[in-house]
């Protein structure tokens, strides 16, 4: 079951699904006669996602994957098939990762998954930073800034939109909680620095609505002042 949140002329649709409760999200302007949408992050089961596309006519034009784990490329392979056209983006680090099993958590998890490098990718930060804090990707008449997050896995990212007050940060940062920093590859300190870097002021305001990889939306406000594991 979807949840539609609204930011304006901006709505994002949050679908929690697979084993993991894993949200993928669904943004669009709703002002856009093009019906132009990104979809981001691809969980198990990803089937309610193509649905609900199609029932509100939206055409994805980039999968953007938050980081590499299996919980957010299992259902990839699905949303490929069914919008060939879009443009696939994951950190340039974890390129690799789709592949993988044991970078992507599946074999330690029992599940191994090998997901083939999709012809349509474009890998993230590749080059200089474009704005002062990465990547910059357009949709509509708004440009989102990536930001590299890295900690609970070394390419992790966040889609910022400067100015609209929202951010989605993949498992970076939690409703009170962070990503988990016990999995190969992640280390506390250094998620720990890309929060307070990234995230928290004065790199984001603390109005700014925060929509995670997994549980409820929460704000910069609310962290700084109860989130036990990143003080401000």
């Amino acid at each position: 079951m979807s949840k539609i949140i609204t930011h304006g002329q901006w709505s994002l649709a949050c679908f929690p699904l697979g084993p993991f409760a894993t949200n993928a999200y669904v943004l669009w302007s709703t002002d856009d006669q093009s019906r132009e949408a990104w979809i981001v992050d691809a969980p198990f089961g990803p089937g309610p996602i193509g649905r609900f596309i199609e029932a509100q006519r939206l055409v994805p034009s980039r999968i953007i994957l938050t980081h590499a784990h299996m919980d957010h490329i299992a259902g990839l392979p699905e949303l490929c098939r069914a919008w060939p056209e879009a443009i696939v983006h994951i950190h340039h680090a974890e390129v690799s990762w789709l592949g993988d099993p044991e970078l992507n958590l599946s074999a330690p998890f029992g599940a191994p998954m090998s997901i083939a490098t999709p012809r349509t990718l474009s890998p993230l930060f590749l080059a200089p930073p474009t704005q002062a804090h990465g990547d910059s990707l357009p949709l509509h008449a708004q440009t989102f800034t990536i930001r590299h997050t890295p900690g609970h896995s070394p390419g992790g990212i966040a889609i910022i939109a400067p100015d609209l007050s929202f951010a989605l940060v993949g498992d970076t940062l939690f409703a009170g909680s962070i990503g988990r920093t016990d999995f190969p590859n992640s280390d506390l300190a250094t998620l720990a620095a890309s929060i307070r870097r990234e995230l928290y002021p004065p790199a984001l305001p603390p109005t700014t609505a925060i929509y995670p990889g997994h549980g409820p939306a929460t704000t910069i406000a609310r962290e700084l002042r109860d989130n036990p594991f990143v003080r401000a």
